[in-house]
């Protein structure tokens, strides 16, 4: 009779103390990833005197983390909890640089970091990340400083700085602001090819 009183009184301070703990207040992140022009690349003609290799791209520390940031000012910078890259942004960025200069550039022998090479390329790109980030409500902006080293030793060099305005306030709105701005980027350096 004791036990039965005993497991009795546990389960009342049980059912009265469970009242008190409060409800979790985690939210599940949202996770984003650029995204290349390119629909289908089994189109894509091959140009045999066309290759490229797009180098590790790099990024400042602030830009490093998973979480997207936003810049309300110059020397403010807002990481944002519950949206983050899915991948790594350097690799995101490598991926989707790769992908729209193969579409613009006609081929299909490329590579990006972190692949390794599987043969020598006619060039090499590099890209210096200084901003990629919504800058205040309506626009986000990219700043990149690009290189294409020929094999030829040509290099070819340029600053790429440019702001779009968004279409809405939603997250998605951003990252495609970001990945339009690739594009534009890309377009830029197949010039120099």
């Amino acid at each position: 009779m004791k036990f039965l009183t005993t497991i009795t009184f546990l389960l009342s301070i049980g059912c009265l103390t469970s009242c008190l703990i409060p409800e979790a207040n985690h939210s599940v992140p949202n996770y984003f990833l650029l995204t290349s022009r390119v629909n289908d690349l089994n189109k894509t003609i091959r140009v045999k005197e066309t290759s490229f290799y797009v180098k590790e791209v790099r990024l400042p520390q602030y830009l490093q983390d998973k979480r997207l940031v936003s810049r309300p000012s110059d020397d403010t910078v807002v990481f944002r909890e519950n949206d983050r890259w899915g991948e790594p942004l350097e690799m995101g960025i490598s991926r989707v640089l790769g992908q729209n200069l193969s579409f613009l550039l006609n081929t299909l022998e490329y590579g990006v970091y972190p692949q390794r090479r599987k043969f020598e390329y006619f060039s090499e790109i590099e890209l210096t990340i200084e901003r990629f980030e919504m800058v205040s409500g309506e626009n986000v902006k990219v700043k990149a400083f690009w290189e294409v080293n020929g094999q030829d030793g040509q290099t070819q060099r340029n600053i790429f700085e440019e702001n779009y305005l968004l279409d809405g306030n939603e997250v998605q709105n951003e990252v495609r602001a970001l990945s339009e701005l690739l594009f534009k980027m890309s377009e830029e350096i197949a010039l120099n090819f």
